[in-house]
This record gives structure tokens, C-alpha cells and sequence, in this order.
């Protein structure tokens, strides 16, 4: 296992906290795991639009695919109420799900859930029938939920967690299925087999104060996808190989989301990564601060102005995930120190500036499909062996690529 810890809280300005509840004249109402109870009026703060609390959490699930149909969302659900329940909110914390269910359930319709101790509460129901029908991975819709989080929890801070499934900045190109293989291509969500673009959530993210975001999905810590996401939130958490379906363990995980004060994204990836190393399962996590993501881009950019050559065999490159799925994302350390025509100064500002970006990074010694990690930087990128693979999948559409690799002269 290859792991970095720096104790790393993330400080934000917490205004004067003020008790966070809902309405005086309506009592939680409890519903059994997996079933959620419809209150006759949705709870709206007193003062909509001031802070009632100090932290409000926002999870994200878009479960009509595969890990719904295997109950996944159910587990993750039963594991938060157990968290709230057990009094992880505080006195003034507030943890609303928007929950996108899989269509074999009994009425289907996409719910806003605020978890309370005595139970979840439904906040609001969404449309998705007929001409109104609108996806979760759309950025209406995304854009929606979030405005209903702050006029129905509003909160001096707010976290994001993004559930589904995801494979970081690769697009669907030309078909709604487009695939590498064997594997369906989705950047984040699926929900009923429609994706959404990174540079679409990026847009729908930036200016909506989200203080960290933890990406509960496969991928995510592609340098490509948390450039994108630079200007969206100071803070990244997420995981370079392929996560275990069942995701965080949020009775584990909670805790730190809610820590006093701010969040604590160290502490986040830390539970995930050390649930499954205790098992002695797969698990890879990163920590990304993305405030220096800009000078990352620029060490990057110096070295792919020089045309760097590959002086080791391309299958000699650390990669993140078994032979037919996602073969060109690889440990960006490995990749870039491959390079044989580079001054080695200019490797040393770039090590540098990718030290300042990853906080922290943990891998166990596999990872899904029998990858043997024998290295792990905590961010992944793109393997370009020919100036043809710059067109895969919707790379020439990052920004990554119009800031940094596009510089490489063989690539015009």
C-alpha cells in the first residue's frame, strides 16, 4: 500500500450558527429502509433564503441503473439513517438525498429525502413522465435539486455527493451507448442509460459554493475530470480505479462530512479507503486540492511544449483497470516521468506542482481486475501513445487538453 497522510482540515467560514429544523408544525414522518414517507406539506424553512444551519450535505444518487437494481442505493440509504440516527448531524446539521430510484420500484418518481434522526422526510417530488420527463443527468435538472437544497436547508456551508456511476472525462460520442469494449462510457450518472458530460457538470457546479465534492463512483480522480472542476469547489475526493459497487460506507464517512467546524476531506477518503483495506478488498482514494490545479497545468504544459517522447513501453505505464475497460487511463506520475527528452528541472516543478494537488492518496496493492498497483500518484490521465488518440472519446472537448496538451507540438 502506497499512502500519503497529511492532516488536512478544510477551513471555511462558518457564520453564527443558528438551531436548523423544519417546519414547527409538522413532525418528522418516518418511512421503512427503501420506502419513504410523502408528508401532505413539504417543510420549508422559516426564513427561506437564511442560513438555519451551519452544514447542509447534498447526496446525489442516480440509482436507475445497475447498482439500483441490485439495492445499493437501499444499503447506502439504511447506512445514512443509521449515521443520522446515531446523531452525526450535530445539533444544526442537515443531510438531504435526492434519490433517484430504479423504475422497478413502485412509484418511480425521483425524490427530495431530508434525513432527520426519527426518520426521512420527503421534501419534494419530481417530474419524469410524458413530455415533462426530465433525466437526472440533465443539467435542469441537477441545477434544480440544488436550488432546492438551499431554499429548503439553507446552510453557511454546503457539501456534494455525487452517486452513480461514473468514468471520468470519457464522453459518449455520437450514441447515448457509445462504449470502449465491453464498457459503456458514462462521465458522471446513468440514469436510464443517459450521461452527463464532465464539462456539462462543471457548468451546472461552478458558483454554487459547494465546499467539497466526494465522488461516490468509479474514476473520478482523472486530472482531465477535476481540472474541468477547478473552479466548481476548493475540494476533491474521489478514486483513480474502479470502486466497489457497494461505495462508501456512510455510517463511516458521515462523521467527517459533518466534522465540527468544516469538513474534514482527508478524513472522508480515509474511511473509504480503510473500510475496504480492513477487508482486504480493492480500493483506491484521492484527496485534491484544486487550487493548484493551475500551476499543475502550467509545470504540465512546459513539458508537453518540449514533444515529450515515451522512453518505456506503453504497457509498461501504470494502468488503473483491467485489459478491455478504460485501457488508456493511467497513474499521470508514471506516465510523465516515462518521458525521455524532458530537462529534469522542469519533472521537478512538475513533481512539485502535483505534490501541492494531491493531499492524499491511499491504493491497496490490486485493484478490480486483478490490476497489480504498483504505483499510485492519486491522479490518473490519458496514455496518448500516437497524435491520433487525441480524438478519443471527446478528449479534444476538455479543457485539459485546450490548456495543456494540446501544446504538444506533434499533436497540431
Amino acid at each position: 500500500m502506497i499512502l500519503k497522510y497529511f492532516h488536512l482540515i478544510i477551513c471555511t467560514v462558518i457564520a453564527a450558527g443558528l438551531t436548523c429544523c423544519g417546519s414547527p408544525d409538522e413532525p418528522p414522518i418516518s418511512g421503512e429502509p427503501g420506502q419513504p414517507s410523502v408528508p401532505d406539506t413539504p417543510s420549508e424553512p422559516s426564513n427561506p433564503g437564511v442560513p438555519a444551519c451551519s452544514r447542509t450535505v447534498l447526496v446525489y444518487i442516480v440509482a436507475d441503473n445497475s447498482l439500483g437494481y441490485y439495492d445499493f442505493d437501499t444499503s447506502d440509504l439504511n447506512e445514512m439513517q443509521e449515521a443520522v440516527t446515531d446523531g452525526v448531524l450535530g445539533e444544526d446539521g442537515r443531510l438531504l438525498v435526492y434519490y433517484n430510484r430504479p423504475r422497478t420500484d413502485s412509484g418511480c418518481t425521483p425524490l427530495l429525502l431530508d434525513i432527520t434522526p426519527e426518520g426521512r422526510v420527503t421534501l419534494k417530488e419530481y417530474d419524469t413522465d410524458g413530455a415533462t420527463d426530465v433525466y437526472s443527468t440533465d443539467q435542469a435538472r441537477m441545477t434544480e435539486v440544488i436550488s432546492d437544497m438551499k431554499r429548503l436547508a439553507p446552510a453557511s456551508q454546503y457539501g456534494l455527493v455525487l452517486w452513480s456511476h461514473a468514468s471520468a472525462w470519457l464522453e459518449e460520442v455520437g450514441s447515448r451507448s457509445a462504449s470502449v469494449g465491453d464498457v459503456e462510457l458514462r462521465s458522471f450518472g446513468d440514469d436510464r442509460g443517459r450521461r452527463m458530460k464532465i464539462t456539462t457538470l462543471a457548468s451546472v457546479l461552478e458558483g454554487e459554493g459547494f465546499g467539497f465534492i466526494y465522488f461516490d463512483c468509479c474514476l473520478m480522480a482523472s486530472v482531465e475530470a477535476v481540472y474541468e472542476l477547478r473552479h466548481a469547489t476548493p475540494w476533491i475526493v474521489a478514486t483513480t480505479t474502479e470502486l466497489p459497487a457497494d461505495g462508501t460506507n456512510y455510517t463511516l464517512s458521515l462523521p467527517y462530512m459533518f466534522a465540527p467546524d468544516a469538513p474534514d476531506a482527508i478524513g472522508i477518503a480515509s474511511a473509504t479507503f480503510d473500510f475496504y483495506d480492513a477487508k482486504g478488498s480493492t480500493c483506491t482514494m484521492s484527496v485534491i486540492d484544486t487550487s493548484h490545479l493551475d500551476a499543475l497545468a502550467a509545470a504540465s504544459r512546459h513539458i508537453m511544449e518540449c514533444a515529450p517522447q515515451l522512453e518505456k513501453p506503453t504497457s509498461e505505464i501504470q494502468r488503473f483497470s483491467s485489459k478491455g475497460s478504460y485501457k488508456p487511463l493511467v497513474d499521470m506520475s508514471d506516465y510523465y516521468g516515462a518521458f525521455g527528452n524532458v530537462d529534469p528541472e522542469l519533472l521537478d516543478v512538475w513533481r512539485a506542482a502535483l505534490a501541492d494537488v494531491v493531499v492524499y492518496e491511499a491504493s491497496t496493492p490490486m485493484a478490480i481486475g486483478g490490476v497489480k498497483i504498483n504505483t499510485h500518484c492519486g491522479l490518473s490521465t490519458l496514455l496518448i501513445s500516437d497524435p491520433a488518440e487525441t480524438d478519443y472519446m471527446g478528449y479534444r472537448s476538455q479543457s485539459w487538453w485546450k490548456d495543456v496538451v494540446n501544446h504538444n507540438p506533434d499533436y497540431k
